[in-house]
Order: structure tokens, then C-alpha cells, then sequence
């Protein structure tokens, strides 16, 4: 009998599963599934929440850079013009017509450049470094997720 016993380990058996094992499997499989349904599919959701954030803020961040130049080209020029040395610069060259200068004046303007100007400089600077902090932020949370 002692031999027999000790050859049974090395067998398979094929035994119909305990009741209580049984019980105890379909409990994981119901935590598992709990776990996929509740925790899995919220942190999902949360980073495309952040995910969609960070692409909106991409999309802004180089129209804010491009408006930030436009303005800043803008208040140069305009402080160049109103120098004693382009007022005899303009006297000499008899204003060959620059239409730039002009473009954004009248009636259903169609520069889409022309509000750069109409913005401060400080409030572009505002924006767009608000922008990048936010940008961060995300990031940082989906690395938390």
C-alpha cells in the first residue's frame, strides 16, 4: 500500500474540482472582472480626459507663440515708426506704399493676422505661459495615472 501512495503524486488526476475551490475561483473571476470594470475603465477614461486636454493645448500653444511674434513684430515696428529717424526716412523714400501697414483697417477686414496687434503683449505672454504650465500639469498627471 505504501507503494502505491507514493506513486499516485506523479499521476494526473482527473478529479471534478472541489465545490469550495469551484466557489473560490468564481470569486476571483467576479473581483477580476469587478476590478477591469470599475478601476481599469475609470483610469481609462481619465486619461483620455487629459490625453484630449494636452492635445488642446497643443493646438493652442503655437497660435498663442505665432500671435505672441506677430505682436511683438507689430510693437517694434511701431516703435521704430514713431522714432525722429523714420519720420525723415518716410519723408525721403516718398512712402513706397506699403500695404502691410494697412491691411488690418476698413470694413470686413481679412487679414487673419490682424488681431495681433489689437492684444498686449503682457496678456499673449499670460496666455501662453498659463498654456505651459497647464501642458505640464497634464503630463504630470498621466504619469500619475
Amino acid at each position: 500500500s505504501s507503494s502505491s501512495s507514493s506513486s499516485s503524486p506523479q499521476q494526473p488526476t482527473t478529479t471534478t474540482p472541489n465545490p469550495k475551490v469551484k466557489k473560490r475561483y468564481y470569486q476571483l473571476l467576479r473581483s477580476f472582472n469587478d476590478k477591469v470594470k470599475h478601476t481599469w475603465m475609470d483610469i481609462d477614461e481619465q486619461l483620455l480626459s487629459v490625453l484630449q486636454n494636452i492635445v488642446s493645448i497643443r493646438g493652442r500653444v503655437p497660435l498663442e507663440w505665432k500671435v505672441l511674434s506677430q505682436a511683438t513684430h507689430y510693437h517694434q515696428a511701431t516703435v521704430v515708426e514713431d522714432s525722429p529717424e523714420q519720420d525723415e526716412e518716410f519723408d525721403n523714400n516718398d512712402y513706397n506704399g506699403n500695404e502691410d501697414d494697412w491691411k488690418s483697417y476698413g470694413h470686413q477686414e481679412t487679414s487673419s493676422q490682424s488681431f495681433s496687434h489689437h492684444l498686449r503683449i503682457d496678456d499673449i505672454q499670460l496666455a501662453l505661459s498659463h498654456d505651459l504650465e497647464q501642458h505640464e500639469k497634464m503630463l504630470i498627471g498621466l504619469r500619475s495615472l
